[in-house]
């Protein structure tokens, strides 16, 4: 008789090995689907999260960009402005103080847009390692349950005492 302990089977009336271990398989197949699906719902949450974050991430992202897009042309402007006043000869000194003032808001606006970049890059590294972690763990689950589908033994079944019982033999003649 063919015994699989992790999976609790036994083999049937007349199966051979080779159809055991097929039954085995299968079972451990089946068992394994259910682990998978335990897993991926556990950590398909935390995956969903973390993509929602990234979305998020982008739009700041791109409203980080706009803004220090807005704030360089309103810098050129200025700037041109002031040119053009010193060129006209008005020479004022808060034109000049404008100016720097309009280069240092740009300045953070860039440097905020690097920072929200660098943030959703973050957040992407951070999705990578969840779905790796979902890999693997299926990997594992996978590997496990194929480990038990292949410990199969073969275990011998003795004869008892009370396994033998003596019948009377009886003779019958039908006449033909």
């Amino acid at each position: 008789v063919f015994r699989n302990r992790a999976l609790k089977l036994f083999s049937r009336v007349g199966e051979d090995e080779v159809a055991f271990v097929t039954r085995c398989r299968q079972a451990a197949d089946h068992e394994a689907d259910a682990a998978v699906v335990a897993v991926k719902r556990k950590l398909q949450a935390r995956i969903d999260r973390a993509r929602d974050a990234i979305d998020a991430a982008y739009l700041n992202v791109q409203e980080a960009q706009l803004d220090a897009n807005t704030r360089r042309q309103e810098e050129m402007v200025s700037g041109a402005g002031t040119i053009l006043g010193v060129l006209m000869g008005r020479r004022n000194s808060r034109s000049m103080s404008g100016a720097a003032s309009k280069r240092s808001m740009t300045r953070r606006a860039e440097q905020r847009a690097v920072s929200a970049e660098t943030r959703a890059a973050a957040k992407v590294e951070n999705l990578d390692a969840l779905e790796t972690d979902l890999a693997e763990a299926v990997t594992d689950v996978t590997a496990e349950w194929q480990a038990k589908a292949a410990a199969v033994e073969t275990i011998a079944i003795g004869l008892e005492k009370t396994d033998i019982a003596v019948e009377t033999p009886v003779l019958l003649w039908v006449p033909v």
